[in-house]
């Protein structure tokens, strides 16, 4: 039987620092949660889209009549959101540096390498009977595009991406 998710019954989660871990003995949320730095964005956000969680194949023509299945490359699992702020304050997800007295100020990455720092992003759905977790371990934040969306908001979309082996799924059975 197919289950039917609706926005109300997700939450999704960003957190500063990636899982040093993922152990096969405790689900995905105990585990993102055990962390000390997870933010709860769920109140912000409007859109979630997963995408390249599977692999691409191509046909081989050799000569003859006959084909050949070729398996691709997979391209790097990735999820965008869309986050709707009315207050300034919700950058505080974002890690924060040192500013002027007076200012705040958001950075994307470490200051002396210009790495971006590792993160992990955390969704799960449930209607109360079944649930559905998600977890991008080590993943970095590839894009951040934002603007005012009307006149009393603010729009930041969110991308970020991990390699598929720090790419979790699970659901109950």
């Amino acid at each position: 039987m197919t289950t039917v998710w609706y926005p109300k019954q997700g939450t999704v989660y960003i957190s500063g620092d990636a899982i040093s871990t993922v152990n096969s003995t405790d689900d995905l949320e105990t585990q993102f949660l055990a962390g000390a730095s997870e933010v709860d964005v769920t109140a912000y956000c409007t859109n979630v889209q997963f995408s390249n969680i599977t692999r691409d194949v191509s046909a081989i023509n050799p000569w003859g009549p006959s084909q050949l299945l070729k398996e691709e490359k997979p391209d790097m699992p990735q999820v965008t959101f869309t986050l709707i702020f009315q207050n300034p304050a919700a950058f505080d997800m974002l890690r924060s540096v040192t500013a002027p007295t007076g200012r705040e100020r958001w950075q994307g990455g470490e200051a002396a390498t210009s790495d971006r720092t590792s993160c992990a992003v955390f969704l799960k759905l449930s209607d109360g009977t079944n649930d559905a977790q998600v977890l991008m371990n080590n993943a970095r934040c590839t894009d951040i595009s934002h603007g005012a969306g009307g006149e009393d908001y603010y729009e930041i979309t969110l991308t970020y991406k991990c390699l598929h082996q720090d790419f979790y799924w699970s659901k109950n059975s």
